[in-house]
Formats: C-alpha cells, structure tokens, sequence
C-alpha cells in the first residue's frame, strides 16, 4: 500500500506522520528510507528489488526449483514456476510495508532487525542508484544508521551504552559523505546525528532530518 502526497500540504505531513509511527512498531523497529525528489521509483520497482534476510523473490523461486530439481529429477513446468513465484510474492506482500510519502520511500519489514537491516540495505542499493538510508532501534540498548549506495555502506553511526554486549563496533558518520551523498544543502543538516549523545537525541535529529513526525 503506497500514496502520494502533496509537498506542503497538510495531508503530506500526515501521511509521513503515519509511515512513520506504523515503522517504528514500539521500542523495536527497523525502518529504510529513501529520499526521491523526482519519484523515479516505483513500489513494484522496490518490492523486486528488495531482498530479505529469506532472499528475493527471484532468489526464493531459484531455490524451490533447485529443490524440485534434486527431488524429482526433472525440470519443473511453468505452472509450477509460476506457483513458486506466486507464493514467495504473496509472502512479500504479508510482511512487506513499502509506503510513498510526499518525497520519501519507506520501508519496514517483520523480517527485518537490527542485525539483519545493514545487509538489507546494502543489498537494496546494489539495483537502486538512489541512496538507500536505513536506522533500527532495539529496546532502546542500541540505535543504528547508515547510508549506502552502489552495494556498499557509505557511513554510518551507532549509539549505545552497550555496544560490546552486541559486538558492534561504535561508529561515528562521515558529515561530509552523508552530506554529499544525500545532496544537503549544508553539512549542519546532518550534524545534529553526529551530535547526539542519546537515542532519543539521534531519533529526534533523525525524523527532522526526512521531516518525519515521531
């Protein structure tokens, strides 16, 4: 389910509002975000391009008729193909929330964690030029950041009192990548993260930064 907002209007701030309170899902979400000023993309263009922790469609489909393949000795027909692609499809559409709002792709997943959203996103960037911004919070111990593009992660950025407990190394974002990268007008737009001595304080500059209300 996706719509289209207005840029200034009253209903675009809403919209973001309720994208953004339905990603958070409490003290534990993971949530991707997009920034696409021309809406190049397209939700069916995400939805194929996105690959969870189970694989793509593409790839979960790969796999049932390699299964067939070793179980019955024969290549699948078409029709079997098709229910394979139609139920890994399905499965997407249960548990993946792909929402466009104002200027903003977002993305949440029932799948998706704290430990599994880098990869996610590193992976997403991979097929979509655009940058690919993901940010996860788990029970308030730990918040995450990062930008990638190109299949790699450009920067990002930790927060938390206990990072040795999850075996996370701290990090610290590249001001003047994420700024470039994300074509800010000025540097000050991002620092706010950078700056953030507390979850509260990075969620806070975060949502400002994508004009999202928490």
């Amino acid at each position: 389910m996706c719509f289209s907002c207005g840029a200034q209007s009253k209903q675009a701030k809403a919209g973001k509002a309720a994208c953004y309170k339905e990603s958070k899902m409490g003290k534990k979400y993971a949530l991707i975000v997009i920034k696409d000023n021309a809406h190049t993309l397209s939700d069916e263009r995400i939805r194929a391009s996105f690959a969870l922790p189970s694989g793509s469609i593409e790839e979960i489909v790969k796999k049932d008729i390699e299964r067939w393949r070793y179980k019955y000795k024969e290549e699948p027909s078409d029709v079997i193909i098709d229910l394979y692609r139609s139920s890994a499809q399905n499965a997407f559409e249960d548990r993946l929330s792909i929402r466009w709002c104002d200027d903003l792709w977002l993305i949440k997943d029932q799948e998706l964690t704290f430990e599994t959203i880098q990869d996610a996103a590193i992976k997403l960037s991979s097929s979509i030029s655009l940058p690919i911004v993901y940010c996860s919070n788990f029970d308030d111990d730990i918040w995450i950041m990062g930008i990638c593009q190109q299949g790699q992660e450009l920067t990002s950025h930790t927060i938390s009192d206990c990072l040795d407990d999850f075996e996370i190394a701290p990090s610290i974002i590249d001001i003047s990548i994420a700024t470039r990268t994300l074509g800010l007008l000025d540097s000050g737009m991002i620092r706010p993260i950078a700056d953030a001595r507390s979850i509260r304080e990075a969620e806070h500059a975060f949502s400002s930064l994508f004009h999202l209300k928490r």
